[in-house]
């Protein structure tokens, strides 16, 4: 995940919660990747402890980022800042159990799909989702 804010006035309210709920998701669904990291800063306590109530964990340390900052001249200077990273494994690929059963038969139908003889495929087909 990167660069994930919500507007000061909209905090308290589950907004970033549900972003990273629908963030894991679409990472899910789509990416079918199980695992989902994310840096933030050391000193943001609220955003920290967010993570970690979903079940984020501390997995790194970086003492060395930086970040671009801009200058009342109108100069973009480089800051030094102190980042920790956060994981969290997601579990199955596929999300939802409906997600995991079309995925789980999509599969079973190109096996089949691909033992079957040239001349009993009119065309392909695949299960809807």
């Amino acid at each position: 995940m990167s660069n994930l804010a919500v507007l000061a006035s909209c905090r308290g309210r589950g907004v970033g919660r549900r972003l990273i709920w629908e963030a894991e998701e679409q990472v899910l669904a789509r990416l079918r990747l199980r695992e989902v990291a994310l840096m933030v800063n050391a000193e943001n306590d609220p955003a920290r402890r967010l993570y970690e109530s979903l079940g984020y964990s501390q997995t790194f340390e970086d003492r060395w980022a930086m970040r671009a900052v801009a200058s009342a001249g109108g100069t973009v200077e480089k800051v030094r800042v102190h980042n920790l990273g956060y994981s969290r494994n997601l579990g199955p690929v596929g999300g939802s159990l409906w997600s995991q059963m079309a995925f789980a038969l999509d599969a079973v139908v190109g096996a089949v799909q691909a033992q079957m003889p040239p001349s009993l495929m009119r065309g392909s087909w695949t299960w809807g989702r």
